[in-house]
């Protein structure tokens, strides 16, 4: 679903990260990818974000480079998504899948709990 690189510079670009854990029966998720899939519907036809400025990982790509991996793809592409940004510009994340909560230890939650909320990307079984 990667749609692929930005061949001219745009103001508007994405990063779509929807994991679904297949592979881990306890963890598995119904639904990320097409959350996903609805809000690059809105992006593109609502608000008029190029299609090619969209960068899409999920465990579903061919592409390996598109695969949510912890620290590598996940990274790559949120470098991807502010690399050259300017003022003005609108830059998007989207994460569907699970996420923690973490203490806060340095008390600079501005919501007022005591927490910090956490993503959990894709992790290989030869990083963990």
């Amino acid at each position: 679903m990667y749609y692929g690189p930005n061949p001219i510079r745009s103001g508007k670009r994405a990063v779509f990260c929807g994991i679904t854990y297949n592979n881990r029966k306890q963890y598995k998720l119904k639904g990320t990818i097409n959350d996903m899939r609805n809000m690059i519907d809105l992006l593109i036809t609502r608000f008029g974000y190029p299609r090619e400025c969209i960068r899409v990982l999920t465990e579903e790509e061919t592409d390996q480079r598109f695969i949510p991996t912890w620290k590598n793809n996940d990274e790559d592409s949120l470098r991807w998504l502010v690399n050259d940004c300017q003022s003005g510009d609108s830059l998007v994340f989207f994460y569907s899948g699970h996420g923690l909560r973490q203490p806060d230890f340095n008390n600079d939650e501005a919501d007022g709990f005591k927490f910090n909320e956490t993503i959990c990307p894709l992790i290989s079984k030869k990083r963990a």
